[in-house]
Order: C-alpha cells, then structure tokens, then sequence
C-alpha cells in the first residue's frame, strides 16, 4: 500500500545539513487538490537542469554583440561554440551523474549542449534523492497530475551546479489561441488552384476568398498590408532562410499542401522538415494550430526552408523544455517562431525552476544570433486571468516565454483595414 501524502517524508535521512534547495516547492493552482502519494513503483521520468558557470559572461557576450558600437556586434557563435564557451563543464555534469546513479536513478540522456541531464527511475528512489515526496494531484478539469510536497534538495557537492529539477511536477502545460476549421477542411473539400504571381507572391483562390467575406483576412492581404509587396517585386521572397517553428501537437503535411496549391497553385511541402523531441506530440491533424502556423510562415516567404520541431505537450514543461533546447542545439535557423505559452505565474508556480531554465536556453540562442518570437497570449494585457490565483489575476499579465527577456514578444492585433500600412487595434 503507497504511503499516505502525510507520511510519506518520513523515511527521508533525518540529518539534512549537507542538502541545499535547488527548486522550489509547486504550488497547487486553483481548484486542485491532493489525492494521495503517488506510489513508491511507480517509473517517473525528469530532467535536471545545469546552471551556467559563467552567467556573468554570457549577458556581456550578448550584450556586445548587439550593441551597434562594439567591434563584437552581430559576431555570434558557430554551431557548438556556446557549449564549449559557456556551457556546464563535462565534470560538472560527470558528478550530476554519478550522485544520480549512487541514489539508485537511471541516467536516460545528456543534451549535447550539457544542460539537461535527463533521469528515470521509481518514485521511492526520485523521493530520496531529491528529499521530497511526490503526491498525486486532482486538477481542476478533473485530470490526474502530480507535485512535489516540498522543496527539491540535493548535496551541497552538486547543488551549486544545478539550476533546477524539472518535471517532477506536472501541473501545468502549454496552450495556444483558438483555430477555426475552414470550409475546406470541414468538408474535404480542395481549394481550386490559384494563379500565379506576378511577383512570387500569395495570391488567395476561390476558397480563401470565401473565408474573407465571412471577416477573416487572407495571406495575400496580410502580405499586402504589411508592406511585402516590395521584397515579392525586387525578388526577396525567403530563399537561402530558415525558419524554425516551435510546436506542441502533430500537423499533416497533406493539410499544408492544400494551403500552398490554394496560394500558389504548387506544393511547397518539400521545403518542410521535421525533428520529432521526445518522440512528437503524437499523430493527426491536431488542432489546426500547426498548421496554420506554418500555412502563414509558407505564404508569406515562400522560398524559405521551414524546419518544423514537435515536442510533447506534457504537465509539468518537461517536453516544452527539451523541445526548446533541440532548436537552441540544432542552430539552423535565424528566426524561430512560436505561437504557444502559458501564464508566467502559472509556470513559475506549476513547474518552479522552468522559467530560469528557459533563460538559459534562449541565451545560447541568442548568442547565436537566433531571434525567437512568441505570442504573448490570447488574452491582452491580462493573459494571466483564468489561469493563475485570484491575487495576481487583475495585474498586467502576459505568456512565458514572451515574457522572458532574450525573446521578443508578439502581441495580438485584430486589423481593422488591411491596407499598406494596416490599421489594427491591440
């Protein structure tokens, strides 16, 4: 029988002066509550973090090579140079893994920027080694998750290393805005076959036409708003760029090629690869929020290489993690965009330690010269309402990562006359 959530610290060592905290307790968000330990067999997977040894020269690396009057400016990393500069040390991560074998726990993977030393093992040997308890959690929407009953400790010898430990809690996940299905894809049906640009450029068909008499805009029309025309004319339409999409659910490439023969008249799908983190977000269409995302990104530079990766939208920002850090490791790409998130107080309370991890993540990108874009929300200045405690709810609010400072953050516009240049209202 699983011990009860109140007892369940008790078979942890009774002298603690040697442990240090390296992450802070969950706390529930509302409507939770807890249902019991989660049992001592149980397998439970996380990660943990290393910190940067070196944070003080990461921020001045940045910082010179944006800064338009230093001799550094826009001189940024190669492929692997972050790691070797500014990365966990091998010995670092070497002691990580031998406290983590000593405590009974497999070592599953190292990421080869050696920041995330992922682990496996039962829930009475994670317990021990990190000197809390896991209970199981009933969330709100009735979903089971699980949280630490305490704070996350681990020896002085290693706890300096250590950013955090992440995945244990699993309370909260990422979301994105709401995606209506087109007549096309409620009904089959295939768009007819646009004519081709002049210029390269979007050009709607039939079917896309009929989605703008009902008020939503076209590619074509956002292009044309947004003072595209140009680049389309002088022959700038993406070629030689790539452009990396963050991504929580599946896509069929088939749906993106009925987008393309609509605009373009051809299949640009070719263009499209794929990295599945952690084994993807499973099969299917999913919600049409991929898609969509990389329907825009196709239309408006056509040319481009789109490398699309799909992670797991798992509680407790485990996946959202690895699959951040595949895009900072894999540095192919000079923009990289994402339209999910979640509510920076959500995150920090549901999955403590994440957001610092983050940082460190979106600082090797930006020292690579990666600019990544996020949504900042679906819900204005106040994106936190409905998703965090009543106290902070009512402040001004906005999505992780759009809150975090080596990411630039896009707000929402609804455009009230796509001209050249659009009027729109936030």
């Amino acid at each position: 029988m699983a011990a009860s959530a109140s007892t369940a610290t008790a078979a942890h060592p009774a002298s603690t002066s040697s442990l240090v905290q390296v992450t802070a307790a969950a706390r529930l968000p509302g409507g939770a509550r807890v249902i019991g330990a989660v049992s001592a067999g149980t397998q439970v997977s996380a990660a943990v973090a290393m910190r940067l040894p070196n944070q003080s020269g990461v921020t001045a690396f940045i910082d010179e090579t944006t800064n338009p009057r230093s001799s550094q400016y826009h001189r940024y990393l190669s492929k692997g140079q972050f790691t070797n500069r500014f990365g966990p040390t091998k010995a670092a991560v070497a002691a990580v893994e031998h406290q983590l074998s000593v405590d009974g726990l497999r070592v599953t993977s190292v990421s080869s920027n050696r920041l995330l030393v992922s682990f496996s093992g039962p829930a009475s040997k994670v317990n021990a080694a990190f000197h809390t308890s896991l209970n199981r959690v009933r969330l709100a929407n009735g979903t089971i998750g699980r949280a630490t009953s305490s704070t996350v400790r681990l020896p002085s010898s290693i706890a300096s290393k250590v950013q955090a430990v992440v995945g244990l809690d699993q309370l909260v996940h990422e979301s994105d805005g709401p995606v209506r299905p087109t007549k096309a894809q409620e009904h089959g049906k295939t768009p007819a076959a646009a004519p081709a640009a002049t210029n390269g450029g979007p050009v709607a068909c039939s079917d896309a036409l009929t989605q703008q008499l009902s008020g939503a805009l076209t590619d074509q029309q956002l292009a044309t708003s947004y003072g595209l025309d140009p680049l389309y004319n002088a022959g700038d339409l993406g070629a030689g760029q790539t452009i990396d999409i963050y991504e929580l659910e599946p896509f069929l490439t088939s749906d993106v090629a009925v987008f393309d023969k609509c605009y373009f008249g051809a299949d640009h799908t070719g263009q499209i690869t794929s990295t599945l983190v952690d084994g993807g977000a499973g099969t299917g269409p999913g919600s049409g929020e991929s898609a969509l995302d990389i329907d825009n990104v196709s239309a408006l530079a056509p040319a481009a290489k789109i490398h699309v990766f799909t992670g797991p939208n798992m509680n407790g920002e485990f996946g959202e993690l690895d699959t951040w850090n595949a895009i900072a490791m894999a540095d192919d790409a000079r923009q990289v965009s994402s339209s999910w998130g979640l509510c920076e107080t959500a995150e920090q309370e549901g999955a403590p330690g994440t957001l610092q991890v983050e940082n460190e993540i979106f600082q090797q990108t930006a020292a690579q010269g990666q600019t990544v874009y996020a949504s900042a929300g679906d819900d204005g200045s106040d994106d936190c309402a409905g998703h965090a405690s009543t106290a902070v709810a009512t402040n001004l609010s906005l999505d992780d990562p759009a809150s975090q400072p080596y990411v630039t953050s896009v707000g929402g516009t609804t455009v009230t006359d796509a001209t050249e240049p659009p009027s729109e209202t936030v």
